[in-house]
């Protein structure tokens, strides 16, 4: 028998709550997220109505965050992250954790950054794998590129 997790291809997953924590602050949201293994995870975050308000973004060398209400975006290469992120971001733990395949309890992440520290806890709704999914690079001409230090503002 083949273990589909370990082999999927691409992975769906809807239904689900993100509890970001940065420093004391918590948010709890909505989330869909969307991998094609090796390649490129968007995480979409969607507070209200299904609309999506915040999406993420990463490749295997870059991460784009993308503030939809207010047009604004950053690019972080995640080389520069890796030098100024506590413990390295790795591409596999963040591909790990935006298909579902952690399994467990103990579905987070956690991070410093800068004066932050930033953990991500996934309450997974319902997981798919090898079905189509929708990643393709937001057109970010009707966005405006802010540094890291104004989108964290």
């Amino acid at each position: 028998m083949v273990d589909t997790v370990a082999q999927w291809q691409t992975a769906k997953v809807t239904n689900s709550t993100l509890t970001l924590n940065v420093n004391e602050l918590s948010y709890s949201v909505a989330c869909q997220m969307q991998t094609v293994r090796d390649s490129m995870i968007v995480i979409s975050i969607m507070p209200m109505l299904n609309m999506e308000l915040l999406r993420i973004e990463v490749t295997p060398d870059t991460a784009y965050v993308i503030d939809k209400v207010n047009h604004r975006y950053t690019r972080l290469p995640l080389s520069a992250a890796q030098e100024e992120v506590v413990p390295a971001l790795r591409w596999n733990d963040l591909q790990d954790f935006a298909s579902g395949s952690q399994t467990g309890e103990n579905t987070s992440l956690g991070y410093s950054f800068r004066a932050l520290t930033v953990r991500l806890k996934a309450i997974y709704g319902t997981v798919e794998y090898d079905v189509p999914v929708n990643v393709k690079h937001l057109q970010l001409e009707r966005y405006e590129f802010v540094d890291i230090n104004t989108l964290l503002r």
